[in-house]
Formats: structure tokens, C-alpha cells, sequence
């Protein structure tokens, strides 16, 4: 049996037997247009691929015609320009964005809305949660790991992710959907070279010391000096370049999805990118090939492109013009960036990156291999959306199309009440001919008494009442560009003189939260695979061993070397429960307190609230004595020593860990540190690291436990107060003298033997 046209074998296509492989694909529908129209990408010459892929984006500019008109005046309104609207040429079967005139005074409330809207969805930060795969405790340690790594990228000196993922929801509001693309910049940053070598090593040659091929003593991260020798600070260590993550914010005009009837970035094989980059930083991406395709060339084809000229930098002729003449490094090039996940067509993906029109300078399967284990990567481009309108097609309506014709009737109403007071500031009077009054006396406010002769008293030329309806007409379209908003007042943060309690408020803002669900689910469903992707590129380009440092719950600074070969596989992501619930932290704190007084929550379960949600608000200082609990109980998760033997430890051979985890101090019969104490342990007590700890490793825990339940009930217990002599340890059976011999011989050779891997967790 031959494979199929793929190099694959089949199965499920013979209705009588399933199991059965066969070289014939099944016959599936196939549904919108498929690449292989153009050829396949992937065994085309450069040079053809290269005109394949500016064909194929040049196809799919036809297709978008009106929403670009759309988004031009959606742009145009938010920014406070009145009569624009989105007309159809005729002579020119086109559609074209349309505006004449300019501005008149007015409040722009549309921009307003769109502003707020982005306010309130992403008032409560989202908050990533990695799940493992399984229950086994590498991987629970590595979901836990990933998370910390996620956490770590989506800091404000790395991606700056959750800011920049606020930036594209709002911006969303003029387009309907924006999107970020995550790429890999390979000299993103330097750091420091580091190796793993004994304390005494002096070469970076030799790691475990002269002439030593096994390290004789624990394993250390020591700096590398720029002749080769090893420091323990980083002071004067040589550097290297390491890949850097980072994401772009383009709008829709940058993005086409393939196939073109993909309604989303999540149905699409396929994605094109469009944008005008500097040779320079083509060279930074990919210097080969910018080398070997642009160096020595006169002309590089800069001429920006007339059939996007909405991708075109600046927004006059001039600046244009300006952006066209850079030269050297600075010269902006027209490049097509492409990604194909996994498909029928593409089995491994494909990655294709074309510049000036005519070149390839990179072309590849889009896949990740770390370590033996090949994994295909989802496309890199995360998709904002806001409003669907019962719309087909891959971009969303903005906040901006449905209020804008809202936006037009209060900027008209508001610009007929400003007329009116204009001319009403500016009366006119009717002077008889024989009046001895002068126009300039009656222009002057500084004359309190005006002489006037019989006959000759001006007149004032009434001003018509202003219409009340004109008000009325104002008021009510602010009032339904709220409810089309779905931000009512209480939403928007402005108190309503209405709402009369706290439950009623509560009301509100809950009906306003179900008017904008739709919009909130597209936010956390592109906040969670935004993560997914960053773990994704970790995992498959971080190959350099880097440094990660964090504090530890308990309060300990702990370090990590690690790649991306450490986060395994990408696991399930979600966001954490309670966070991106479009509630101020006034408002979560309220709920919170309303929960406890129906019982709903216990104390501690509202003191962890509290310290998660409010701590930044109310900078509230976790107890030392609960992060002296928490110390513990990490120590204790960590496991045992290695070679550990509860034997040895009865019989004095060995020293006692679990005891020295659990060593007490007078402070902890405290009234006020004993019950926060058994709460943690309680808590401890029902994870998994409990129930599936040896039994004997368990039993120091199990009698921590019930000293701490004795003292939170004011009962005196086993441990020694002030000036009290040490209580008996418990009785252990002993073990033949000649046994504890052997076994203690036993534990010096495998100790000598054992080395601490990589990564291992320690206190600084």
C-alpha cells in the first residue's frame, strides 16, 4: 500500500470497517477557497511563492471594499467630525468613505462611550490559571511552572500583555476587530552566560573542577567571564543574544484570514499580514537573507504600492511623501507576512515571510521541536472582537458604526442650541434714523445710562424661544446611545440620582454586565489564547537557559534556570475565577462583605479575598506568621531529602528533616497565631500533596497539626515554653545495632552520589 498524496495512510473511510488504513483520502466537503488555486506555497520556487502570496492578498482586497469605507468614517466620528457616511460610486462600482465639511462645537459622547466600554470590560484585570494535563506531581509542577513563566511575560517590562490587549479592545470600537501578532525577534535581548558548576571550579571548561568528568559536590549557576573563567556575580560576565517574544497591534486593514469564509482567526488554516517595515529592522528579523537579496541592490522597490495605499504610513500627502524617501536602513519595504497551521494541504504548517513584492526571506514548516518531541504551533495572531450584529464575515461591528448615527443627531441638536445662544449673545437693536443714541454707545457695557430723545428709544429684536423639543430630542438620543451601549449610567461609574440602595445599584450594574456579555466573552476568549500562544513560542524558541526570580507566597526569593523545554507541553489555560468580572474593586469588596453576611463566605475564605482582590487598593501586609506557616508547608511539598529513611532518623543516624521543618518557636501558642496556623494546615491537608506524601513523611505534619488544634483551643500541649524543659520525643522502635551500621553506610555512598539537577528550588 502506497501513501496517499499527502505521504499519509487513512482510516475511517470504509464504512464496513473503520480500522481499516487506506492510501485514499476520505472525500470531506470543502467549504470557501483553498490555497492550491495558487499553487502550493511550500514546493514553489522563491520566486514564484513570493508572486503567489502578493497574488493571493491582492485577491482578497476586492472582498472588503465597504468595510474599509466603514472603519475610515468610524475613525472620522471618533475623532469629532460630523457629516461623514459610507456611499456606493456608481460610475466607479466602488464603495468610498464621504465627509464634507468641518466640525462644528459639540461633546463627542460616541467617543466618550467607546472609551468607557473599553473601562468597564477590562476594569477588573484578567488573571491566567494553567491546568495540568494530569494529576501526577510533574505535571501539576510543571503547569505551575508555566504559569509562573506566563505571569513573568505578561509583566509591563516583557509583552506588557494585558495593557496592549486593553489598547486593542478599545481600538476595536472604530474597527470591529483588531489583532496582535506575536513574533520572535531572535537578538531581543542579552543577558549574562551562565552554566551549572561546582563551587570550586575555576574554568568554565572544566565544570566539576581539573580533571573532573562527575561533579563531586552540589551543582551551583556560577557567570561565565568573558576569558572563560566562573564568577558568582554577574559583575563584568560575558553576554550573549537570546530570543525575545513580541507582539505587534495591527487593525483590519493589516490581516486577511485564508480561507476566505473564515469567520474568525480560530476557524482560519491560514493568515496574511500586510504592513511597511524598515530594511533595518528586516536585517534585525532575518539578516542572511536581507544580506543576500537587498545588499548591493539601487532600487529595493520602496515605491509604496497603489493598491494599498491605506496601509501607507502618515496621513497627508506630505508625510507620505516624507516616508517615501527614507533611505538606507530606513528605506520602508512592502512585506507579506504568511502562517498556515497544520491542514490537509500544509501537514506540518507552513511560515512564509515575502519583502519588495518579489522576495522570499524565509520559508519553513511551522512547527515546534523541543527534545525529540515535534508539536505543530497554532497561528500567532490573536483576534479582538467586539459586536456581531448577526453578521457574517471574519471582522466584527465596532461600538463606533452602531452609535455613530447617534453621534451625528447630538452633535446637530447641540449645534443648533449653540447658534441659538450665539444669537442670542448677540441681539440685535432697531435705531431710529433721528435718535441721538449712536450704535457705538450701545456696544459699550461700560455706560450705565444711555440719553435718547422722543422718539428715538431703540428697539430690541425679539429672539425666538428655543424649540423644547430640540432639548428633548438631545436628551433622549443620549439616553438610547446608552442602552445601545449596553453602559448605563451605574456602568459608566456616574451615580444615578435613581437608585435609591446598594441592592439596587447591584441591579443595575447586573443587567448592564448581561448587555455586554457578548463583547465580554470575545475579551476573555482573546485574553486566554493570547496566553496560549505565548507559552506555545516559549516553549518552541526559548531555548537558551535563562534566569527567573519570584517571591514565593510565603515570602521566600526563590530563582529558577529554565527553558522552554521546561513547560513541557502547553496545558489547558483559563482565567482565574473572580478576576475579569467588570466589577471596580469598591464593588468586588462590597460583594464580598454582602457574601459574609449571608454566610455565603467563612472568614478566611474573605480575609484570602480580600488580600488577592484589594490588596493593592488597601495595601494591606500579608501576617508574618501566616508566611511563616506557608514557609513550612513548601519546604514540607518539596518531599523529602534524598536517601531520606524514617528508620535511620529514629535510630539518630540520619538528621531528622520533617522535625526541622517543624522545629517550634514559643510564638506559636499565641491566641492570635495558633488558629491561622491550623488553618493553613488544615488547607494543606486537603490538596493532593497530602494524600499522596509516604505516610511516614506525613506523620510530622499530622502532629504539627494537632499541637496547633491544642493551643487554638487554649490547651497546653507537648511543646516546650519558656524556661520548660524539651518534651520526650515519641518513643521508636530501635533497630539492631548491626543493621543501623549497614544502613548507614549504605546512605554515605548514595549521598555521595547524588548531585541537585537543574532548576531546583532554593531559598536565596
Amino acid at each position: 500500500m502506497s501513501p496517499g498524496p499527502l505521504g499519509e495512510l487513512y482510516a475511517g473511510v470504509h464504512a464496513e470497517n473503520p480500522d481499516a488504513l487506506t492510501d485514499t483520502p476520505p472525500q470531506r466537503p470543502i467549504y470557501g477557497d483553498r490555497t492550491d488555486a495558487t499553487g502550493n506555497l511550500a514546493q514553489l520556487s522563491p520566486e514564484a511563492a513570493a508572486k503567489a502570496l502578493v497574488k493571493l492578498w491582492d485577491e482578497r482586497e476586492k472582498m472588503y471594499g465597504r468595510d474599509r469605507a466603514q472603519w475610515q468614517v468610524n475613525a472620522w466620528r471618533r475623532e469629532g467630525i460630523v457629516h461623514a457616511e459610507v456611499q456606493r460610486a456608481q460610475d466607479r462600482d466602488e464603495w468610498i468613505a464621504w465627509r464634507w465639511g468641518g466640525g462644528i462645537p459639540h461633546l463627542n459622547k460616541a467617543a466618550t462611550l467607546c472609551r468607557k466600554l473599553a473601562a468597564t470590560v477590562w476594569a477588573d484585570l484578567p488573571v491566567a490559571v494553567v491546568a495540568a494535563d494530569t494529576g501526577e506531581d510533574a505535571d501539576r509542577d510543571a503547569a505551575q511552572f508555566s504559569e509562573r513563566v506566563l505571569h513573568f511575560l505578561q509583566d509591563a517590562a516583557q509583552l506588557d500583555d494585558v495593557t496592549q490587549a486593553r489598547r486593542a479592545f478599545d481600538l476595536a470600537s472604530t474597527y470591529g476587530s483588531t489583532f496582535r501578532h506575536y513574533y520572535l525577534e531572535p537578538r531581543g535581548e542579552r543577558l549574562p552566560i551562565q552554566i551549572e558548576a561546582t563551587a570550586s571550579a575555576q574554568s568554565a571548561q572544566e565544570p566539576f573542577g581539573p580533571g573532573q568528568v562527575v561533579p563531586a559536590e552540589p551543582l551551583v549557576l556560577r557567570y561565565v567571564q568573558p576569558d572563560g573563567s566562573l564568577r558568582d556575580d554577574k559583575a563584568g560576565a560575558a553576554e550573549h543574544w537570546v530570543p525575545r517574544l513580541c507582539s505587534e497591534l495591527l487593525t483590519p486593514y493589516h490581516v486577511r484570514l485564508l480561507p476566505a469564509t473564515a469567520e474568525d482567526i480560530g476557524e482560519a488554516e491560514g493568515v496574511l499580514i500586510a504592513s511597511y517595515q524598515s530594511l533595518g529592522t528586516l536585517r534585525t528579523l532575518y539578516p542572511d537573507a536581507v544580506a543576500q537579496s537587498f545588499d548591493g541592490r539601487p532600487n529595493l522597490g520602496s515605491r509604496f504600492r497603489r493598491a494599498d495605499k491605506y496601509l501607507w504610513p502618515g496621513r497627508s500627502k506630505e508625510e507620505r511623501s516624507g516616508f517615501e524617501q527614507l533611505k538606507g536602513e530606513q528605506q520602508l519595504l512592502f512585506t507579506l507576512r504568511c502562517y498556515y497551521r497544520q491542514c490537509p494541504l500544509y501537514p506540518e504548517g507552513l511560515r512564509l515571510i515575502v519583502a519588495g513584492e518579489d522576495t522570499l526571506l524565509d520559508r519553513g514548516p511551522w512547527v515546534g521541536e523541543v527534545k525529540g518531541l515535534r508539536q505543530p504551533l497554532d497561528l500567532p495572531v490573536v483576534q479582538y472582537n467586539q459586536f456581531s450584529e448577526g453578521r457574517a464575515g471574519p471582522y466584527r461591528v465596532g461600538l463606533m458604526e452602531l452609535i455613530g448615527g447617534g453621534h451625528e443627531i447630538l452633535a446637530g441638536q447641540l449645534g443648533a442650541l449653540m447658534e441659538y445662544l450665539d444669537r442670542f449673545a448677540e441681539q440685535k437693536y432697531l435705531l431710529p434714523y433721528s435718535s441721538m443714541i449712536r450704535p457705538e454707545d450701545l456696544q459699550q457695557g461700560s455706560k450705565s445710562v444711555l440719553y435718547f430723545n422722543p422718539g428715538g428709544k431703540p428697539e430690541v429684536v425679539p429672539t425666538p424661544v428655543y424649540p423644547p423639543a430640540s432639548l428633548q430630542a438631545y436628551e433622549l438620543a443620549s439616553v438610547e446611545l446608552d442602552h445601545i451601549s449596553g453602559l448605563e449610567q451605574t456602568a459608566q461609574g456616574v451615580e444615578d440620582p435613581s437608585i435609591t440602595s446598594g441592592r439596587h445599584a447591584f441591579a443595575v450594574i447586573g443587567q448592564a454586565h448581561v448587555a455586554l456579555s457578548e463583547v465580554r466573552q470575545e475579551a476573555e476568549r482573546a485574553f486566554v489564547r493570547g496566553c496560549h500562544i505565548i507559552l506555545q513560542q516559549v516553549w518552541a524558541h526559548y531555548q537558551t537557559p535563562r534566569r527567573l526570580a519570584w517571591t514565593a507566597p510565603d515570602g521566600r526569593y526563590l530563582e529558577k534556570r529554565w527553558s522552554g523545554a521546561d513547560l513541557r507541553t502547553v496545558q489547558d489555560i483559563r482565567i482565574k475565577p473572580g478576576s475579569m468580572s467588570m466589577l471596580a474593586p469598591a464593588a468586588k469588596l462590597a460583594q464580598i462583605i454582602q457574601w459574609g453576611q449571608i454566610g455565603a463566605l467563612g472568614p478566611a475564605q474573605i480575609r484570602r479575598a480580600v488580600h488577592e482582590s484589594m490588596g493593592a487598593l488597601t495595601a494591606a501586609q500579608e501576617d508574618p506568621a501566616r508566611q511563616r506557616i506557608r514557609r513550612q508547608l513548601a519546604i514540607w511539598e518539596e518531599g523529602p531529602p534524598p536517601n531520606w529513611d524514617p528508620n535511620l532518623v529514629a535510630a539518630g543516624v540520619m538528621p531528622d528533616a520533617a522535625g526541622q521543618i517543624w522545629a517550634p518557636v514559643p510564638a506559636d501558642l499565641l491566641p492570635t497565631v495558633a488558629p491561622i496556623r491550623l488553618e493553613e494546615l488544615a488547607d494543606a491537608m486537603a490538596g493532593v500533596t497530602y494524600q499522596q506524601a509516604a505516610p511516614a513523611w506525613r506523620q510530622a505534619l499530622d502532629l504539627e497539626f494537632g499541637r496547633m488544634w491544642q493551643a487554638a483551643r487554649g490547651q497546653p500541649t507537648q511543646t516546650q515554653a519558656p524556661g520548660q524543659a524539651a518534651a520526650p520525643a515519641p518513643a521508636v522502635q530501635p533497630i539492631p545495632a548491626e543493621q543501623a551500621a549497614e544502613t548507614q553506610q549504605q546512605a554515605q555512598v548514595e549521598t555521595q552520589q547524588y548531585a541537585p539537577g537543574a532548576g531546583q528550588l532554593a531559598p536565596a
